[in-house]
């Protein structure tokens, strides 16, 4: 084809020298060539389009054909192999529950042998236990070690909880209890001293002077009250007994005993009666000088250690000196009035 239009393209140059045709002729004979040249190009397309199309059928049936033929095979294949493993699985399935299945049931057994075998061994090893505890419990020095822990354990929690109760709760009332002893101690040594003072005894009268005039002294009313009872009792006049009274010694002329004499025999006279009566036997006496009676008398009340005796020697004093004292058993008041008076007594 290229080598036709060169040879047309050297006709037309021979054409042109040969003849001179105008220039208008010239173009349209090129135009003519270019025309069959593209009706020729077209048609080498048009087989080029039909070749082309041919051989895409040709390739896409084949694939078509190897892809249906492949498709088949792949799914029986498939297929094939589906089924060969549900087959495998159901096989595999069945013999594993066969294996559980007997492995249950040799655990079981196998469970069953050592349970038994070990209880058999717990309870021989208990046996054997208990035996050589009892064993070693029967020993002296197990048993002696056993009770001193036992006892120092006991005393250790023992004294923890009792130490606790008694700061919680016994201590407080211990020391209620303790005010309350204490009270009840007190009253009864001022029941006691004042019941003595009343039954005449010197040193618990003096000692209920001393609680009535301390202002601390809780029972201070009681004491004072005790002490007036006990001198509205003094200050009643007292008998005066004479020498009936006095267990003189066998063979005694007491008329021929002398002031000194009397005043010796009021030492060892003894009870309080008796001195009480002994006193009053001196005063009846005619001999004594006044003045020498006035002083015993005094000594008497003031260092006698019976009440009664010294009250009784109060009635004398007072019948002597004809004088009325306030309280008899005023060994202070009766001092201070001798002091002032005593010159005057003959």
């Amino acid at each position: 084809m290229g080598q036709a239009s060169q040879d047309s393209g050297a006709q037309v140059n021979q054409t042109s020298q040969a003849s001179g045709a105008p220039a208008v002729d010239t173009i349209k004979m090129y135009q003519d060539i270019v025309d069959r040249a593209h009706a020729e190009v077209k048609g080498v397309r048009e087989v080029y389009k039909w070749l082309s199309f041919a051989l895409g059928l040709i390739i896409s049936t084949g694939i078509a054909v190897i892809g249906f033929l492949t498709y088949s095979n792949i799914h029986d294949m498939r297929t094939d192999v589906d089924k060969e493993r549900e087959e495998i699985r159901k096989q595999m399935k069945q013999e594993v529950d066969l294996m559980n299945a007997k492995a249950k049931q040799d655990y079981g057994v196998l469970a069953n042998d050592l349970t038994s075998s070990v209880q058999k061994n717990v309870h021989d090893v208990e046996g054997k236990v208990n035996k050589r505890i009892d064993d070693e419990f029967n020993k002296d020095n197990i048993q002696n070690l056993v009770k001193i822990n036992a006892q120092e354990h006991i005393d250790k929690v023992a004294d923890n909880l009792i130490g606790h109760q008694i700061q919680n709760k016994i201590a407080p009332q211990i020391a209620l209890v303790g005010d309350k002893l204490s009270r009840l101690d007190q009253e009864a040594n001022f029941l006691m001293i004042s019941n003595a003072a009343e039954g005449g005894d010197r040193v618990s009268y003096e000692q209920l002077i001393q609680w009535s005039n301390d202002k601390t002294y809780p029972m201070r009313v009681r004491a004072q009250r005790a002490i007036e009872a006990i001198t509205s009792k003094a200050n009643t006049d007292y008998l005066v007994a004479g020498d009936r009274g006095y267990p003189w010694k066998p063979g005694t002329d007491p008329s021929k005993l002398g002031f000194e004499e009397l005043k010796k025999e009021y030492k060892t006279a003894g009870s309080a009666s008796n001195r009480s009566a002994l006193v009053s036997y001196m005063y009846s006496r005619d001999n004594i000088l006044k003045k020498n009676m006035l002083e015993f008398l005094l000594e008497v009340i003031c260092t006698d250690n019976n009440l009664d005796v010294s009250a009784s020697a109060g009635t004398l004093l007072g019948f002597l000196s004809s004088h009325s004292f306030e309280n008899r058993l005023d060994c202070k008041a009766i001092k201070d009035w001798y002091a002032t008076h005593g010159a005057e007594i003959k």
